[in-house]
């Protein structure tokens, strides 16, 4: 090698040394601000892991504080489920099982608030909640297949007609543009067909390292990366490969499909309650009626349960006028909590007041 070689090489390799700094050093500041200067609403553990079937569930023995208002916590006991404090052991057997998305789940108040656990002291039961944040109709009904082994007497499902667009969506959630999988319903050749979640490592492995309580470290930097580089190429491809399929896309938004969709999951619930020797409550917690629209449940709903109402193998429970009475009578802040949405103490007793009501008709009929 000449000394003109050998003077160009090493010049080369400082240049491709400074960029690797330079690079290093932008990622490092990136995630800097992006991960550490600014504070997340909350810590702990996380609440949530990723799951085969579902796309993820509650994790064991976790915790979670909210420390922004609403301020609450977030605990589960050693099946994942909801409870009041951690390391809390989960009944063997229980009476009532809770399936549905953060309105069962309890968002923005502590467990003992929850209309879960407000049944559970009304009526002297055992409970447990497997409702989980974003859940769409599609996890809920295979959370009954998770924790069948419980064999509770009844399952209720906390239905938000809002939420039903969600049951064709594979991603429950989005963070940093990541994707919290969750299975859903396609189409396919003879109608409606339910597809699993996609890989959820990714999405947990974000979340153990970034959005709960850590040290600032290389996985910031590392993440920051991911999000500049690999996200950025797989956003544009995903978005031209979609681009040729919008018009096809449109039939998500078809209600024709919501109807099929609700029936199915429906008629899906009640096989699987059955099955278990469970009665299926059907519990209309719909916030539609905020906004000044009619809170009669859609006609759809109904005409999807009026069969399994009349044969018996459902208890439908409307519990929206008596929200919207309270909130006629005390204002919307009694019922919803300002800035959040989510259910107050106050609405969450009113809603376990109405399915204790129906549960104690229904045993006295029988």
């Amino acid at each position: 090698m000449t000394r003109r070689q050998f003077a160009f090489g090493l010049a080369g390799g400082t240049w491709i040394a400074l960029i690797a700094a330079t690079a290093l050093s932008i990622f490092g500041i990136q995630s800097f601000l992006h991960y550490q200067a600014t504070p997340f609403p909350f810590f702990g553990t996380g609440f949530i892991m990723s799951d085969p079937v579902i796309g993820y569930t509650g994790m064991p023995n976790a915790e979670m504080h909210h420390v922004v208002p609403p301020v609450y916590d977030v605990f589960t006991n050693h099946r994942g489920g909801r409870d009041s404090y951690l390391g809390q052991q989960a009944p063997e057997n229980i009476d009532f099982l809770f399936v549905g998305d953060s309105y069962t789940w309890g968002g923005g108040v502590s467990d003992e608030e929850t209309f879960v656990k407000t049944l559970g002291r009304r009526l002297g039961a055992s409970v447990f909640n497997a409702a989980e944040p974003n859940y769409s109709m599609v996890p809920a009904l295979l959370s009954i297949e998770k924790f069948a082994d419980m064999k509770p007497r009844y399952i209720v499902f906390g239905f938000l007609a809002e939420a039903l667009p969600g049951i064709f969506l594979p991603c429950a959630h989005k963070t940093a543009l990541l994707c919290r999988p969750m299975a859903y319903l396609d189409r396919g050749p003879i109608g409606l067909e339910m597809r699993p979640p996609g890989d959820g490592q990714l999405y947990s492995s974000y979340v153990r390292d970034i959005v709960f309580h850590h040290s600032f470290g290389w996985r910031d930097i590392y993440w920051t990366a991911y999000r500049d580089i690999s996200l950025t190429i797989s956003n544009r491809t995903r978005i031209a490969r979609e681009g040729h399929r919008e018009a096809d896309s449109d039939w998500r938004s078809d209600p024709a499909w919501h109807v099929l969709g609700l029936r199915l999951l429906v008629d899906e619930m009640v096989k699987k309650a059955s099955s278990l020797g469970a009665r299926l409550i059907f519990l209309n917690i719909s916030p539609s009626w905020v906004s000044g629209a009619d809170y009669t449940p859609p006609r759809e709903v109904m005409e999807a349960l009026e069969e399994e109402r009349n044969s018996g193998r459902l208890l439908y429970v409307d519990c929206v006028p008596l929200l919207r009475e309270a909130a006629a009578a005390h204002g919307i802040d009694h019922v919803r909590i300002p800035g959040d949405g989510h259910f107050t103490a106050a609405a969450h007793a009113i809603v376990a007041d109405e399915i204790a009501a129906a549960v104690i008709t229904q045993g006295a009929q029988r």
